[in-house]
């Protein structure tokens, strides 16, 4: 049994020769060929309600986590419903819905992902990020999508996308690392 979307969907992440040619310790996304047919299907219920589903993720984080919101410049000190009527959060939400959206499509060529990620972390230099609000933001994806998909987000599809967001997650902060370290 093939991964019948996995065939027929492929996102192409454009990185700069020099960071494609950097090797990275991890070789492979730490997912089964089930977890990962999973995620591309489950990837075909939000990818037409992405800017929906982005935007319920970050309202739910910043309901849950208010001072998160300070984190972001353009969110420092406005309201929750200011900030989800914004187009800062607009443009944010398309941004990480399309990382997102590279993730699924690129689960099979870990190398490029991997790179693309640590390149997204290093982007994040600028801004106090730490692990524990990469923490905060799988939380509020995982309510958004059991909340968002009742019947379709079993407890093993929120397990995998947990797992596929804490790799996310961990390999941006490697990218972090990067950035502030030179390593």
């Amino acid at each position: 049994m093939g991964c019948f979307v996995s065939r027929n969907n492929r996102i192409e992440i454009v990185v700069s020769v020099a960071a494609a040619t950097s090797t990275s310790r991890i070789r492979d996304i730490p997912l089964s060929h089930e977890q990962k047919c999973i995620l591309r299907e489950f990837w075909q219920l939000i990818e037409p309600i992405k800017s929906v589903i982005g935007k319920k993720v970050f309202g739910r984080l910043f309901e849950s986590n208010p001072r998160i919101q300070d984190i972001f410049p353009a969110f420092k000190s406005l309201k929750l419903e200011a900030v989800i009527n914004s187009r800062s959060l607009y443009l944010h939400v398309r941004r990480v819905m399309t990382a997102l959206e590279n993730a699924i499509f690129s689960l099979n060529d870990a190398e490029v992902f991997i790179e693309y990620l640590m390149n997204l972390g290093e982007r994040h230099k600028a801004w106090p990020v730490r692990l524990e609000h990469f923490d905060m933001i799988e939380e509020a994806l995982i309510w958004t999508l059991k909340d968002s998909f009742p019947t379709k987000c079993t407890d093993y599809v929120a397990e995998t996308w947990r797992e596929l967001f804490r790799f996310i997650s961990a390999t941006m902060m490697r990218g972090l690392r990067r950035a502030n370290t030179g390593k």
